[in-house]
C-alpha cells in the first residue's frame, strides 16, 4: 500500500470457501517458475475472520487486542511456526557491493507514478476475497527479478535494540521468499517492462546503517536511509527493495499519522534512477503501543513475531506488483496485499524450508476460476 488514508474500523462477517485442487511441495529449485497458476495448487481453506479491523492502505492494522480474533490455520497452514534465534544474522549473509551499479548498459528506469498520490480509504471491497473488482494494469513496471536488501537502521540494533529477535526473523523470511510457491501468485501480473519471474536468490543480504535515527523519523528520513543503502551496495535498479527496519522504540511519523504498521514507496537514488523501499518499524514495539500489528494473530502465545512476517510479506508483494504506484490496482486503488489483508492468515512454508505466518495474495486467475481471489499459490 502507499497512501494518506483515513482509516476506520469495521466488522467483517465470516467468509468461507473450500478451495479445490491440491498439491504442492515447496521446491527449492527454479522449476517453480514453470508451474501453472491454476492447475497445481496448495489446498486453501479461504476463511476470513469475523473481527473488528482497521481498513488501511500501506499497512494493515489488526484489532489492537493482542492475540485476539485470530484465524484458525487450515490445511498446510496448521504447521507450527519456525523458530529463529535472537541476535545478529550471519556475517556471511551481509550484502555485497555491486560493481555495476545494478544497471546494464543502456538501462533506462521505467516511468514511475506519483509518490505523493492521495489514496482513498479502503471500502468494503478490500479484504474481500469475493470482490468483483479485479486488479487492472495501469501502465507502470512490475519488478521482474527483485533484489531485496534488509537494512537495519540504527547503531543499537544488536546492542539492546532487538529484544525479540526481529532481525533473524526477517533475515530468514526474506531468504526464503524467492522461488517459493507462495510468491508464484504474483507471476500472473505482467507489465510493459517485463513480468515477475519469481527467481530464487532474491534476497541479497543485510546491512546495518549506523546513522542516528531521529526520535520520530519523517518520510524524508526513511527515503534518505534507502538512498544511503543504495549507495552502500551500489545498486540503483528499480528491481531493488530496500527494507528499512527500525529497532525497538521507533515508529516513523508517516506510519503514526496514517495508522500504518508498515508501508512502501519509491525514491530517486540518482537523478534518473529510482529504487523502492519499505518502512518497517519494530513490529513488537508497535504492538506494545496497542496498534494491533499482528502479535499472536496465528500462533497465539508463540506468536509475538507473527506480525513481522505478515507485514513483510504484504509489502513485498505490493512492491513487486506496484513498485512505483502505477502498475496493478483495482478500481478503488487497492493494491494486491490490501485485497486479502488479515484474511485467512496462516503459517506457510517458504523455499528455504522455514514456516512463517503470512497472508494470501490476490489472484485475478483464482477469482475468475473459483469465485474467490485470495490465494497461496
Amino acid at each position: 500500500m502507499n497512501a494518506n488514508t483515513n482509516l476506520r474500523r469495521r466488522s467483517v462477517a465470516t467468509l468461507v470457501l473450500a478451495a479445490v485442487t491440491m498439491t504442492s511441495i515447496v521446491s527449492l529449485g527454479a522449476d517453480q517458475t514453470d508451474r501453472s497458476r491454476l492447475t497445481k495448487r496448495t489446498a486453501v481453506a479461504a476463511t476470513s475472520d469475523a473481527r473488528s479491523e482497521h481498513p488501511g492502505r500501506d499497512v494493515i492494522l489488526g484489532t489492537g487486542a493482542e492475540g485476539s480474533g485470530r484465524s484458525t490455520p487450515k490445511a498446510s497452514g496448521s504447521h507450527a511456526v519456525s523458530q529463529t534465534l535472537k541476535g545478529k544474522p550471519p556475517e556471511s549473509a551481509k550484502a555485497k557491493r555491486r560493481t555495476d551499479g545494478g544497471t546494464r548498459k543502456g538501462y533506462v528506469a521505467p516511468k514511475p507514478g506519483n509518490d505523493e498520490e492521495e489514496e482513498e480509504v479502503q471500502n468494503g471491497e478490500s479484504k474481500n476475497g469475493y470482490s468483483t473488482k479485479q486488479l487492472t494494469y495501469r501502465g507502470g513496471a512490475v519488478q521482474t527479478a527483485p533484489r531485496i536488501y534488509l537494512v537495519f537502521w540504527g547503531a543499537n540494533w544488536f546492542s539492546g535494540g532487538d529484544p525479540y529477535g526481529v532481525a533473524n526473523r526477517l533475515h530468514y523470511f526474506y531468504s526464503g521468499i524467492g522461488g517459493s510457491t507462495y510468491a508464484n501468485v504474483l507471476k500472473q501480473f505482467s507489465s510493459n517492462y517485463g513480468s515477475f519471474t519469481n527467481p530464487t536468490g532474491q534476497y541479497k543480504g543485510w546491512l546495518q546503517d549506523r546513522t542516528a535515527i531521529p526520535a520520530i523519523p519523517t518520510k524524508a528520513d526513511v527515503e534518505a536511509a534507502a538512498r544511503r543503502a543504495a549507495k552502500t551496495v551500489n545498486d540503483y535498479n528499480y528491481n531493488t527493495q530496500f527494507v528499512i527496519a527500525m529497532p525497538w522504540g521507533y515508529v516513523d511519523k508517516y506510519s503514526t499519522d496514517n495508522s500504518f504498521c508498515a508501508w512502501h514507496n519509491y525514491t530517486y537514488a540518482t537523478a534518473s534512477n529510482w529504487v523502492t523501499y519499505t518502512s518497517l518499524p519494530y513490529i513488537p514495539y508497535e504492538d506494545s503501543l496497542g496498534r494491533g500489528c499482528g502479535k499472536g494473530w496465528v500462533n497465539g502465545a508463540n506468536g509475538t513475531l507473527d506480525g513481522v512476517t505478515i507485514l513483510a510479506a504484504h509489502e513485498y508483494a505490493e512492491t513487486v506488483n506496484d513498485p512505483s504506484l502505477n502498475a496493478w490496482l483495482d478500481s478503488d486503488n487497492s493494491e494486491n496485499g490490501d485485497k486479502c489483508s488479515w484474511t485467512n492468515v496462516q503459517n506457510r512454508q517458504l523455499a528455504n524450508g522455514y514456516w512463517f505466518p503470512v497472508q494470501p495474495y490476490w489472484s485475478n486467475d483464482w477469482r475468475t476460476a473459483y469465485g474467490y481471489g485470495c490465494s497461496y499459490s
